[in-house]
């Protein structure tokens, strides 16, 4: 399969949608945004929050703490469970990172019933995880064997790519040596991962899993020269997804079901110009994003009007 196949970049990106040649497929969408003057599939960029941190990560340290645990320490599984604990407890304070896992203390963190492990845990705990994982794996692996030491290569690599989007942070698109580096390191990083999974492969446990999402950090990588894989990550959406979700809970008692969208857009409108009016007078970065929101949620209720009046389904 083509998505295995993680280096070199030059024919990773000679298998990319050119835009004319995606105009000119016969099979295209017929998604009406794709109408609009110049926008194709290679308008579209792929989310580096679902790519890497709810994919790939999750398998990659899930892999690790599955050794650790498992292989490497030597105690029981749970007691080893424990002690990685407490030194990740430890690294999160002496690292001083915000996003922490509240608790680390279950082999269900990681373990499946079914499936190679994949580590739970929301986007911004895993995303700040790859400095603990690499002092835990650089603290007590055995550098005398070969798979060891495969696996330290990764964790460093994995551990530079977050260092490098964090540096240009501020970018909107990266610095060309920048970019160049991140993409010989997701290239590398892919490419010994894949090897990885090779070497675990007749095991009963099927280690450090990839999937069509590794391969698709490589392209993210190879856009970062143009846009910054930052200026694309979803984490706004996903914390936005818990507040609609008790914003729908609390629109749909004691109305029909049609009226529940409408209901919901009133209701989130009003919310967002309340908080844009709490806040002071010079603007900060949540007002403004709940103002939007609320007017999209705004022009959502006046088009569904507009298609009950047509429908004749709602007196004007």
């Amino acid at each position: 399969m083509t998505w295995k196949k993680n280096s070199p970049w030059q024919h990773i990106a000679g298998m990319e949608w050119k835009p004319q040649e995606w105009l000119d497929w016969p099979g295209r969408s017929k998604c009406p945004l794709f109408q609009a003057i110049g926008v194709t599939a290679c308008s579209v960029q792929l989310d580096w929050l679902h790519v890497k941190y709810l994919d790939n990560d999750q398998y990659l340290y899930a892999s690790v703490f599955h050794l650790l645990c498992f292989v490497v320490l030597p105690s029981t599984p749970v007691n080893n469970l424990l002690s990685m604990w407490e030194e990740m407890k430890t690294l999160y304070k002496t690292l001083g990172i915000v996003h922490q896992y509240r608790y680390f203390n279950r082999l269900t963190m990681f373990q499946r019933k079914s499936g190679p492990p994949k580590l739970r845990g929301k986007g911004a705990e895993i995303h700040h995880l790859h400095k603990v994982v690499l002092h835990l794996w650089s603290k007590h692996h055995n550098h005398h064997i070969t798979v060891h030491r495969q696996i330290l290569t990764v964790l460093k690599l994995n551990s530079r790519i977050e260092d490098l989007l964090d540096e240009h942070k501020e970018s909107v698109a990266l610095p060309a040596a920048a970019a160049k580096e991140l993409l010989d390191a997701c290239c590398t990083m892919c490419h010994v991962q894949s090897l990885l999974f090779d070497h675990f492969s007749d095991e009963p446990v099927q280690l450090f899993n990839t999937t069509l999402k590794t391969h698709d950090l490589i392209h993210l990588a190879l856009h970062s020269h143009q846009i910054n894989p930052r200026v694309v990550w979803n984490f706004c959406g996903e914390s936005y997804m818990g507040i609609l979700k008790l914003l729908g809970a609390n629109c749909v008692k004691g109305l029909r079901h049609r009226m529940h969208a409408q209901r919901c857009c009133i209701t989130g409108l009003m919310v967002c110009i309340v908080k844009c009016r709490r806040s002071e007078v010079k603007k900060d970065q949540l007002a403004v994003e709940t103002l939007v929101i609320g007017l999209l949620l705004g022009l959502g209720l006046l088009v569904g009007i507009a298609s009950e009046v047509k429908k004749g389904q709602l007196a004007v």
